[in-house]
Parts: C-alpha cells; sequence; structure tokens
C-alpha cells in the first residue's frame, strides 16, 4: 500500500495538483458564482473520514 493511502476514503494514493488546479478554476468561473464563505476540501475523502 503507498504512503498515505489508508488514510482517506478513496482507493488512489495522493491527490494530484490537477484535481486542485480544477477546483480554483470552478470556484473562480461563473460555475461556482454563487459558492461564498465555504472551505472546499479535496482530499480524497481524509477530512470526512476524520470525523466519522
Amino acid at each position: 500500500m503507498p504512503a498515505g493511502e489508508g488514510q482517506h476514503l478513496l482507493p488512489l494514493p495522493w491527490v494530484e495538483a490537477r484535481d486542485i488546479s480544477n477546483a480554483v478554476l470552478w470556484l473562480s468561473s461563473e460555475e461556482g458564482r454563487y459558492v461564498i464563505g465555504v472551505t472546499l476540501p479535496v482530499d480524497l475523502g481524509v477530512l470526512q473520514k476524520s470525523t466519522a
């Protein structure tokens, strides 16, 4: 098992840079225009797993 894979819910070893970039692009686009004042975790479910 790659390092870190057991820490999150999705069966992937890490978040790729393009996933973070896509989230930033979405937030700054017209589609994300109504999203304000929130934290958008792009973390493969680490936050969800730690609160469960």
